[in-house]
C-alpha cells in the first residue's frame, strides 16, 4: 500500500512540473471520441507542396504539436495508472483533439523510472491553425523521476498522420527517436548542427507531399571534425 500511495504522490508531483495544455478548449469539438483519427480541416488554406528546402520547417511544426499532447496524455494517464487504464482526451491550443483509450504497456517504478507505450489519435488537431493533424501514433516512452519531478527521457514514434493547412501531405513515422534534453525538452529540428550532433538518432520519417516523397531522419547531421581535431589530424 506504502508503494501505491508513493507511486500516486510522485505523479501529482509530475502533474505540477510539466508545462501542460489546457484540457477543455471551447474550440474542441463536442462529438463522441473518435480512437481512428480524422482530418476534415485544413482545406481553406494554402496546402502547398512540401519541398526540400521546406520539409524540416513542417517537420518541426508536427513534432511540435505531437511531443506537447504526447506529453500532457503521459501525464494525465499516469495519475490513474495503477487503477488500470482509462480514456484521455488532450485538446489542442487553437481547434481539434487527440484521444488514447490507455497505456497498452506499462512497467517500473517511482526509483527507477517508467516505461509504457499508448496509442493517441488525432482528430484536426492543431495548434495554431496552420497545420492539422488526423491520424494515429503509438509512442514508446520512458520517464525518469528525477528531483521533484518526472523527466521524459526516450521516445519513439511509429505509424503514421496526414496533415493540411499550409501544407498538405502525410508522414509515417518509422520509430523515430525524438531528441530530447537534460529537461525533457524537445530539441528543435532547426537547431545548430553542433547541437544536434550531440543526441542519438535512430529511425525515419516517410514525408510525402504532392508527387514529393523524403524518407529520412531529420535529426541526422554529419560528423564535421572540430578545429581542433583538424590540427590533430594534420599532425599525425
Amino acid at each position: 500500500m506504502k508503494k501505491r500511495l508513493t507511486f500516486l504522490s510522485v505523479t501529482v508531483l509530475f502533474l505540477l512540473a510539466v508545462a501542460c495544455g489546457g484540457s477543455d478548449n471551447p474550440n474542441s469539438p463536442d462529438n463522441e471520441n473518435n480512437l481512428d483519427g480524422s482530418l476534415t480541416m485544413g482545406g481553406s488554406r494554402d496546402n502547398q507542396t512540401v519541398s526540400e528546402l521546406t520539409r524540416n520547417t513542417v517537420c518541426q511544426d508536427i513534432f511540435s504539436m505531437v511531443y506537447r499532447s504526447y506529453v500532457q496524455a503521459a501525464r494525465e494517464l499516469m495519475v490513474d495508472a495503477e487503477y488500470g487504464t482509462k480514456t484521455v482526451r488532450v485538446s489542442a491550443d487553437m481547434y481539434g483533439y487527440a484521444v488514447t483509450p490507455g497505456f497498452t504497456e506499462l512497467s517500473g517504478n517511482t526509483l527507477d523510472g517508467v516505461k509504457f507505450k499508448f496509442e493517441l489519435a488525432y482528430n484536426d488537431f492543431t495548434d495554431d491553425g496552420h497545420l492539422y493533424l488526423g491520424g494515429k501514433l503509438k509512442f514508446d516512452g520512458t520517464m525518469k523521476f528525477r528531483g521533484d519531478y518526472w523527466v521524459p527521457k526516450t521516445l519513439y514514434i511509429s505509424q503514421s498522420t496526414d496533415f493540411a493547412g499550409d501544407y498538405k501531405g502525410s508522414i509515417q513515422f518509422n520509430d523515430l527517436r525524438l531528441p530530447l534534453d537534460s529537461l525533457g525538452r524537445l530539441v528543435a529540428v532547426t537547431a545548430e548542427d553542433t547541437v544536434l550532433r550531440q543526441y542519438p538518432v535512430d529511425g525515419s520519417v516517410n514525408l510525402k507531399s504532392g508527387s514529393n516523397t523524403f524518407r529520412y531522419n531529420p535529426f541526422y547531421r554529419v560528423y564535421r571534425p572540430t578545429d581542433d581535431e583538424d590540427q590533430t589530424l594534420l599532425l599525425e
